[in-house]
């Protein structure tokens, strides 16, 4: 989240599905990296978005379809985001940055206008962390 309580979202194509998708800035590791998840998280806010924080706080983890794959999914929370350097794109990303109110994000969520799963358990649980910081009031 920004310093002004916006979630810093993207508008992502996906070949797959050949739609954009409103998601959270991610991606994977590869097995054997040498950062840690929080150091890839931060990469990722910082590639995908241009945003970085001082810190980041692994708030769920979770396994996306145990019944087929082993990799798991861990949703962090970045507070005090400023943008402060340009996108670094992958081969073959197309997004744009995307910043929205955690009440834009409900109504995007009520509308199904975020129908990536994974995107829906993360933002539910970061929602959640706010709600019980009183950093957010559903």
């Amino acid at each position: 989240m920004t310093k002004d309580g916006q979630f810093i979202m993207v508008r992502q194509y996906r070949h797959a599905s050949q739609e954009v998708h409103i998601e959270l800035p991610g991606g994977s590791m590869d097995p054997g990296s040498d950062l840690s998840p929080e150091e890839g998280a931060l990469r990722e806010l910082s590639e995908e978005t241009g945003y970085t924080s001082k810190s980041v706080e692994l708030i769920h983890s979770h396994f996306p379809n145990p019944a087929l794959q082993s990799n798991q999914m861990h949703t962090f929370l970045a507070l005090d985001c400023e943008k402060t350097e340009e996108q670094k794109f992958d081969a073959f990303e197309d997004l744009e940055v995307y910043l929205c109110s955690p009440q834009q994000l409900l109504k995007h969520l009520e509308n199904n206008e975020i129908t990536h799963t994974i995107m829906i358990a993360s933002i539910y649980k970061a929602l959640e962390v706010l709600k019980a910081r009183n950093l957010f009031n559903l």
